[in-house]
C-alpha cells in the first residue's frame, strides 16, 4: 500500500509472531516472580507493598503469572483483580496486600472488574473471556459484596427518641423535641442509607418537591390579609428586616464558603442557604423570644414573596463561580415551590379553614413530617460526601447561623430599632428556609452535594434558635 493512503490501510511492516522466552517446560525463562501486584505511595514514590500475582498450581509456590487487566479498589479498602492465567478473581487488603478471598472462574478473566450499586448492595462484575492460549469463553460473573449489619443506627435512634420524649415533659424545653426527633431519623439515614433512597424502583427524592409545596401551602393557610395590611402600616421596619435578610446572610455565606475551601458544589449549597427567604421557624422563635411577632410574620411573608426574584439573582452573582445558575429557570422553580402553593393556601384560608377542624390540626403535623422526610432523604443521598466534610460543614453552618443572629441584631440596634424589633430582625436574618434550598438543590440535579448544607443548617438553626429564644424569653424587653 502507498504511504499516503487513507486509513484503513495495510502497514508496511507487520509482526505476525509473538515469541516468548521460555524454558523447556514452557515457563518464563527468568527468575520469578513472573507477575506482581504493587501498591505505591504517590506522595513518596515508595512501594507500600509488592506481592506475586497469580500462580501455576503445579509448581507449588506463588510465582506470579503474566496478567492482562487492572485492579478495582473499593471505598471499603478492597482490591479486586483477575487478569492472571490461573483463572481466579482475588481480593486483597488495600493497606497490607494480604489475600482475603479468591474465586475460581469458568475461564480466565483478562479484564478489569467494574462495580455498581443497586438498592444499597454493591456488586463486582468481571468478563471471563479466556483466550491468550487458554480456553476461550463468554461469561460475565457478578458478585454481591456482603453488607455490614450494625445496630448502632438503631441504638442512636432509640436514644434520640428517648431524649425527645423527655424534653416534651419540660415546658421550657419542648421546642427542642422536634429537632431531636430529626436527629433520630438522620441516625438511621446515615447508617442505613439504602432504605431512604429508593423503594423498589421509586426514588424517594421525587417526594421532596411535592412535600415542599405542601409545606408552603400550609404556610399560606396561616396567612390572611392582615399580614399584608401590616406591611402598609409599618413599611420601614419590614423594609429594614427584608434588606438585612437579603444582604447580611448572603454576604456571610459567600465569605464562609470561600474561607473553608469546600468542594464547589458544597460551597454553593452554603451560599444557597444564605440566599433563601426566612424560615417559618423564625415566627415561632419570635413568639418565644418575646419579640415582635407581627413584624416577624410580615418579614417572612415579604422575603418569601420576593424569593423568585432575589434568590436566583444573588445565586447568579455569588455562586456563579461554583455552579451554573440559570436565573429564569430558578425563578420559575421557586415560583412553583413557593408562590403558587402559598396562593392556594391563602385561598384555602378564606374558603375552607375552620370548617374542616381535623384538617386544620393535621396541617402542622404534615409539615413537620414533610420536613423530617426531606432531611432524611437528603442525608441518605449525600451520606458519602457528608462523611468526608461533615464536621467541617457543621462548623461552617454553625458559624453562618450565629453570625446571622449577631449581625442582624447589631444592624437593628445600629438603626435604633427597639429591643423587641431587634430580636425579630436577628431571628429573621439568622433563620433560613432550608426546605426551599433543598428543593432548589434537587431542581439543579445536585441533591447529594448542593443539598447537604440545607440539610445540616435546618436542624442546627432550630437548636440555636430555640436556645436564643429561651434565653431572651427570660429577659423581657423594655416596655
Amino acid at each position: 500500500a502507498k504511504r499516503d493512503a487513507k486509513f484503513p490501510y495495510e502497514p508496511r511492516y507487520v509482526s505476525k509472531l509473538w515469541d516468548k522466552l521460555t524454558d523447556s517446560a514452557g515457563y518464563p525463562a527468568i527468575k520469578p516472580p513472573w507477575g506482581t501486584l504493587n501498591a505505591i505511595d504517590l506522595n513518596t514514590g515508595d512501594y507500600r507493598w509488592r506481592i506475586p500475582l497469580g500462580e501455576y498450581p503445579e509448581l507449588g509456590k506463588p510465582t506470579g503469572t503474566e496478567s492482562y487487566g487492572g485492579p478495582l479498589v473499593t471505598a471499603g479498602g478492597l482490591v479486586f483483580i483477575a487478569g492472571t492465567r490461573d483463572a481466579t478473581l482475588k481480593a486483597f487488603d488495600k493497606n497490607t496486600g494480604k489475600l482475603l478471598w479468591e474465586y475460581p472462574l469458568p475461564e480466565a478473566g483478562f479484564a478489569t472488574p467494574i462495580t455498581y450499586e443497586i438498592n444499597g448492595t454493591q456488586y463486582i462484575v468481571l468478563a471471563c473471556g479466556g483466550g491468550r492460549g487458554l480456553k476461550p469463553g463468554g461469561d460475565y460473573i457478578a458478585f454481591a459484596l456482603p453488607q455490614k449489619t450494625s445496630k448502632t443506627g438503631w441504638i442512636l435512634m432509640v436514644a434520640f427518641l428517648a431524649v425527645a420524649i423527655a424534653l416534651r415533659t419540660k415546658k421550657h424545653l419542648k421546642g427542642f423535641s422536634f429537632t431531636v426527633l430529626i436527629f433520630a431519623a438522620v441516625s438511621l439515614a446515615m447508617y442505613y442509607p439504602q432504605y431512604f433512597t429508593t423503594v423498589g424502583d421509586f426514588k424517594l427524592s421525587r417526594l421532596i418537591l411535592p412535600l415542599l409545596q405542601l409545606i408552603m401551602f400550609g404556610m399560606g393557610t396561616e396567612l390572611s390579609l392582615k399580614e399584608f395590611k401590616q406591611v402598609v402600616k409599618t413599611p420601614k421596619k419590614i423594609l429594614i428586616g427584608v434588606v438585612c435578610h437579603y444582604t447580611i446572610m448572603p454576604c456571610i455565606s459567600f465569605a464562609i464558603a470561600s474561607l473553608f475551601h469546600f468542594p464547589k458544589e458544597i460551597a454553593a449549597g452554603i451560599i444557597l442557604v444564605g440566599c433563601c427567604p426566612s424560615g417559618l421557624a423564625s415566627n415561632v422563635m419570635s413568639y418565644l423570644a418575646r419579640a415582635n411577632l407581627a413584624l416577624s410574620v410580615s418579614v417572612t411573608t415579604v422575603s418569601t414573596l420576593l424569593a423568585p426574584l432575589l434568590t436566583p439573582l444573588l445565586m447568579h452573582y455569588l455562586a456563579g463561580s461554583f455552579v451554573e445558575v440559570h436565573f429564569w429557570a430558578m425563578a420559575w422553580d421557586i415560583t412553583q415551590i413557593v408562590i403558587l402553593p402559598i396562593a392556594a393556601g391563602l385561598a384555602f384560608h378564606y374558603v375552607v379553614k375552620g370548617k374542616v377542624k381535623w384538617l386544620d390540626k393535621a396541617m402542622p403535623l404534615v409539615s413537620m413530617g414533610g420536613i423530617t422526610l426531606i432531611i432524611v432523604v437528603i442525608t441518605a443521598a449525600g451520606r458519602d460526601s457528608l462523611l468526608d466534610v461533615g464536621l467541617l460543614l457543621i462548623a461552617a453552618s454553625l458559624l453562618q447561623n450565629v453570625a446571622g443572629y449577631t449581625l442582624g441584631y447589631g444592624a437593628a440596634k445600629l438603626l435604633k430599632l427597639p429591643e423587641r424589633d431587634a430580636r425579630t430582625i436577628s431571628l429573621e436574618v439568622g433563620m433560613q428556609n432550608g426546605g426551599l434550598a433543598s428543593g432548589i438543590a434537587l431542581k439543579l440535579g445536585k441533591l447529594a452535594t448542593v443539598g447537604l448544607a440545607p440539610a445540616i443548617f435546618g436542624p442546627l438553626m432550630n437548636i440555636t434558635g430555640s436556645s436564643l429564644a429561651t434565653w431572651w424569653h427570660r429577659k423581657p424587653p423594655p416596655a
